[in-house]
Order: C-alpha cells, then structure tokens, then sequence
C-alpha cells in the first residue's frame, strides 16, 4: 500500500461538481456536518443487517472527503485499520489533522484518484465505503469503478454504497430548485434518471451491484425528516443554502447563466418557505451492500 500521497493535480483530473470549493474550507465544513447528519439519521456506521461486519478488520473509505466516516469507524473499532482516499489534497490534509487531534491512530489518509486502478493490492480490505459517487462518478464508470473495488475486496469482502435521493417537500419554491439541480445533472449526463426529475442513483444501486459481480446483495433505507419544528430543519436549510451556492459554478458552464439568475430567485422563495411553520420535507438516503464471491457460491439476493 502507499505510504505517501499521489502526486495528482485536481484541476486536470477532479471531477467534483463544486469546483475547487474545498480549498476555501467551506465545502469541506458542509461535508464534516452532513456526514455527522446521516450518522446521527442512520444510527449506526453498517446497517445491521450484515453478518460480515464482525470478520472486518481492514476497510477503505472511497471519497473519503475530510474523513468524517472513517475517523468515526476507526474511533468505534480500534483494532481495525481504517483508510481514506479522496482526490483533493486539501480535505486529506485536514482529515489527517482532524484524526491526529481526536488521538485516532488507526486511520490514515492517502491523496487517490477512485476513477483510476486503485493503488493497493487484490484482497486488501474487508470492507469497502463509498458514499455520496453521484457527485463525481457518471453512470458509464460505475461498472468499471465497482469491479475495481472488488478486486481489492478479500473473497467474502463486502462493498458498501449510501446514496441520497434529495428530498419531497411541500414548497413550491423549494421543489423548483431541487429541479433546476436534477435538470443540470441530467444535461451534464451525471443522472440515471430518464427525465431529470431526480437523480435516479439510488434505484440502480442494486443492479449496478449484481452487474460488477457481487452476490448477497441487499439493501437499507433511511429517511430524514426536515420538517419545520424537527431537529435536523436548520442543518437541512444550512447545507441547502451552502450546495446551491457552491453549484453555481456548474451549473452556468452546463445551463448558462440564465439558469443560475432562476437557481437565486427560487433560492430567495425556498428559504420564506423552509421557515414556514407548515414546512414539512424527507430525503431519502439508501446503503446497499454486495459480496464479493471469491469462494463463495453465487447466489439469490437477500
């Protein structure tokens, strides 16, 4: 395994849609909350579900960002080894901080491209996490990026994918500029969806899965309630303002600045509406898991 980063340069390879947003610390600050977020949603680091989760001693976290979920893992089972992979140099750096500070010393953090051959040897890990691939993964990698995953998957390993399907809401406003973001992943071709009304990722976790060879594949959904009045209502209006700022870059090279002028005005009308006492709002958050065979015979879906 490598001992040092990569020498990557982001602006040639990153394909992240918030561009370079990392290196003023805001994006990665949105990433540390929202990651602690579906921690505290989900209740748990693996769906209880999996039986593998006690023969798991190494794991990699892909798309690690500033390294909130692997740290996490690595405080709660200190006899396992934890690593992290992100392109951006920055969110590495912090994660590596971040870790030394909170006395974390089984986790490290490596700069690595998850759209290239995966620097580390076949059978490496236990468990492989990756979280949130919709922002840089377009539908036509995700076969070759998870066969790539398996082969440093142990026989038995397991893959483990969460994935978030933005939210169903009661405001006019507020579902408008959910739109404008679907619509322009759709045109970019960064959707699986047919008519860019959602991002589509969540429903293709499964076959995608069975496709790159994993067997016992099974799945988990979360639900956040947003809702005016609940406890996660500010962090959602938070992380909302913060990723509609950040995607305005994307979204004038892929729709022009006509649809940045409509993201804003919608923007100014979603946040009268969040605050609105009758506000209610869910996003959906799907993990979905598969084994890699290796000895084990293919079998049916849980």
């Amino acid at each position: 395994m490598p001992d040092k980063p990569l020498d990557i340069d982001p602006d040639e390879v990153n394909t992240y849609f918030i561009y370079a947003a990392e290196r003023n610390g805001i994006e990665l600050a949105r990433l540390i909350r929202q990651t602690q977020l579906l921690l505290d949603l989900q209740g748990e680091l693996y769906p209880q579900e999996l039986d593998q989760v006690t023969t798991i001693r190494s794991i990699l976290d892909i798309a690690c960002g500033p390294g909130a979920w692997a740290i996490e893992a690595a405080r709660a089972h200190p006899d396992r080894q934890v690593i992290g992979i992100d392109i951006s140099l920055p969110m590495i750096e912090h994660a590596q901080m971040f870790a030394e500070a909170e006395g974390v010393s089984n986790v490290k953090f490596l700069q690595m491209d998850a759209l290239s051959s995966l620097a580390f040897n076949e059978g490496s890990f236990d468990l492989i996490n990756a979280d949130a691939l919709y922002t840089f993964l377009t539908p036509g990698l995700w076969l070759s990026f998870l066969r790539e995953c398996k082969r440093v998957l142990r026989p038995g390993g397991l893959m483990k994918i969460g994935e978030l399907e933005y939210g169903i809401t009661n405001g006019e406003a507020t579902e408008a500029l959910y739109r404008v973001w679907t619509q322009t992943m759709k045109r970019a071709g960064r959707s699986f969806s047919c008519d860019g009304w959602h991002h589509g990722t969540t429903a293709m976790l499964r076959p995608l899965l069975r496709a790159a060879g994993y067997v016992q594949i099974g799945h988990k959904a979360y639900a956040l309630d947003c809702s005016y009045g609940e406890p996660w209502h500010q962090a959602f209006w938070e992380d909302l303002l913060v990723m509609c700022r950040h995607m305005q870059p994307f979204i004038r090279r892929v729709c022009g600045e006509q649809a940045v002028r409509e993201q804003q005005e919608l923007l100014t009308r979603a946040s009268a509406e969040i605050k609105r006492p009758d506000f209610v709002g869910i996003i959906y958050r799907l993990s979905a898991w598969g084994v890699n065979p290796g000895t084990f015979a293919e079998g049916r879906d849980d």
